[in-house]
C-alpha cells in the first residue's frame, strides 16, 4: 500500500466511525497523539497548562503551551478536523470508552518470535464456552500482534490482563494481554506503524463493532486473566514519608535519597538507556526505537511503554524506581537498606548517661538510659518514636504530654517489653524485628494488647 491508498483509506475509516458514534484522534509516527494537530490545554482557572523542553545544543530551556487529546474523550471530531488531520500527515486511533459507545479493545501482543500466538488460545477457549469472539472486528498490528474489539456498558480503564515469562524483560516477564479502555487509545487500519509496517484489518471493521453483554465481555475477560504465566502483583504506590524516623520533623530516608540520587542513574543500574535531554529508552530496546520513558524536572520518571514494568500512570522517584526492581515492593526493607547506605541507622550518641538522637535537627531529642523515658523539646509533634540497641521506644512531645493524664505522659516503657507483658503472641510478632516499623503500627500494636 503506497502513502496515497493509505490516506484515502484512512480517510474513508475515519467518515465511516465519526457518525456511528466513534471518536477518533490523530497519530505521529511514534504510536503517540499529534500533538500540534490538538487543542491547547487550559487550567480550570483559565491559566494555560505549560510545558518545558530543553535544547539539545544549546541547553536552553524554554517554555511551551501543551496540546492534549483530553477534550476527544467528551466529544467527537467533526470532519473538517479529520480532513485536517488526515492532510499534515497524521495516522488515526480510536478513543476507546464511552464516548465511542463503551467501547473495549482487547490488545494480544506476540512473544516468542512469535511461536506462539496467545490470541488463538483465548479464541479457542472463549468459543469452546460459546462465546464467537472470531467474529468480532480484528485487525494485527504493526508488530505482529492481535486487537479485538466489543462495545459493553462498562469497559473499564487500560487493564493488565495477562504476562508472559520472557529473559529479555528486567524481571523476567512481559505483558502478553492487556485491555483499552476509558483513557486508552488504539491506533487503527490502515495507519503506519514505526517500524514501517501498516495495520491491518483481519475481521470486520471496527464501525461495525457490536455490543455484547457485560457478563459475557467479563467472562472473556477472565479466560485472558487465567491465560497469564505469571503472577502479577498489585501496583504499590510509596508515600514519602519516614518509616524509621525517631521524632516528627526528622529527615526521611526516601526524601534525603531522592534529594541525593538522579533517577537516571538509578534507571541505568536497571538496563535503562539515554535517549536525548529528558527522554530514556525501556530495557530491551535499542538505541533506534522511540525512547518511551519522559524524565521530568522534578527528578522523577514517567513510563509510557505498556511492556514497561513501571507503567502504572504515576511518576517514579529514584526511590520507588529502587523498591520496584530490587526490593520487589517491599518498602520497608528498602528503607532499611538505604537508610544504612546513607549512614541514617539511628545510634545515640551518649552524654552524662543521656542518649542524644544525631539525626534531630538540634540533637533535642533525650533518652535516659536508665530510665528509658524520653520527650523531644517541640510541640505539635505528636507522638514520637526511637529505637536504641534494638528496642523501641515512644513518648508524646510535650505538647501532647501536657494534655495527656500523667501516668500516660511520662510513664515511657520500651515498647517491646510492653507487647511481652500482655502476652499476646501475635501482637509480639509484629513488632519484634521492625527496626524501621512506622509508629502507627506500633500504637496499633499496644491497641490490640489491651495497653
Amino acid at each position: 500500500m503506497d502513502l496515497r491508498e493509505q490516506k484515502q483509506e484512512l480517510r474513508r475509516i475515519g467518515c465511516a466511525l465519526l457518525p456511528n458514534g466513534y471518536s477518533i484522534i490523530p497519530i505521529g509516527s511514534d504510536k503517540r497523539p499529534f500533538a500540534r494537530l490538538l487543542p491547547l490545554l487550559w487550567n480550570e482557572d483559565g491559566s494555560p497548562v505549560m510545558g518545558r523542553s530543553v535544547n539539545e545544543k544549546t541547553g536552553e530551556v524554554y517554555e511551551y503551551q501543551r496540546h492534549g487529546w483530553n477534550e476527544f474523550q467528551t466529544r467527537r471530531a467533526t470532519l473538517d478536523e479529520l480532513y485536517r488531520w488526515l492532510k499534515a500527515g497524521a495516522q488515526l486511533a480510536l478513543v476507546c470508552g464511552e464516548i465511542s459507545g463503551g467501547l473495549l479493545v482487547i490488545d494480544f501482543d506476540r512473544f516468542n518470535n512469535g511461536s506462539e500466538d496467545l490470541f488463538e488460545q483465548w479464541a479457542d477457549a472463549c468459543e469452546a464456552r460459546g462465546f464467537p469472539v472470531r467474529s468480532l472486528p480484528r485487525q494485527q498490528t504493526g508488530s505482529g500482534g492481535w486487537q479485538v474489539a466489543v462495545r459493553c456498558d462498562q469497559p473499564g480503564e487500560n487493564t493488565k490482563l495477562a504476562w508472559v515469562l520472557d529473559t529479555n524483560e528486567t524481571l523476567g516477564r512481559k505483558i502478553a494481554i492487556e485491555t483499552r479502555g476509558a483513557g486508552g487509545y488504539a491506533v487503527i487500519a490502515p495507519s503506519r506503524h514505526p517500524n514501517g509496517n501498516f495495520y491491518r484489518m483481519d475481521n470486520g471493521e471496527f464501525y461495525e463493532t457490536p455490543r455484547w453483554p457485560q457478563v459475557d465481555v467479563n467472562a472473556i475477560l477472565n479466560i485472558a486473566r487465567s491465560m497469564s504465566q505469571v503472577e502479577d502483583k498489585p501496583v504499590i504506590q510509596h508515600a514519602t514519608r519516614s518509616v524509621w524516623s525517631g521524632c516528627a520533623n526528622q529527615d526521611s530516608v526516601i526524601d534525603r535519597y531522592n534529594a541525593q540520587t538522579d533517577v537516571r542513574e538509578v534507571l541505568r543500574r536497571f538496563g535503562y538507556a539515554d535517549a536525548f535531554s529528558n527522554r530514556m529508552h525501556r530495557p530491551g530496546r535499542g538505541t533506534h526505537s522511540v525512547p518511551s520513558v519522559h524524565i521530568g524536572d522534578d527528578n522523577r520518571s514517567f513510563h509510557h511503554s505498556n511492556n514497561d514494568e513501571l507503567r502504572d500512570g504515576f511518576w517514579h522517584t529514584p526511590f520507588s524506581v529502587r523498591c520496584k526492581f530490587e526490593f520487589g515492593d517491599d518498602a520497608r526493607a528498602a528503607v532499611r537498606a538505604i537508610a544504612a547506605e546513607l549512614g541514617m541507622v539511628v545510634q545515640p550518641e551518649f552524654r552524662n548517661d543521656v542518649a542524644f538522637c544525631p539525626y534531630h535537627p538540634t540533637h533535642e531529642l533525650q533518652v535516659s538510659q536508665k530510665s528509658g523515658f524520653y520527650c523531644p523539646n517541640r510541640t505539635n509533634g505528636e507522638f514520637c518514636k526511637f529505637r536504641w540497641e534494638g528496642v523501641g521506644y515512644e513518648a508524646p512531645d510535650r505538647s501532647v504530654a501536657s494534655r495527656l493524664p500523667r501516668r500516660m505522659a511520662f510513664s515511657s516503657r520500651p515498647v517491646d517489653k510492653i507487647v511481652r507483658s500482655s502476652a499476646a503472641r501475635s501482637v509480639d510478632e509484629i513488632v519484634r524485628s521492625a527496626a524501621a516499623r512506622p509508629f502507627n503500627e506500633i500504637v496499633r500494636a499496644k491497641s490490640r494488647a489491651g495497653v
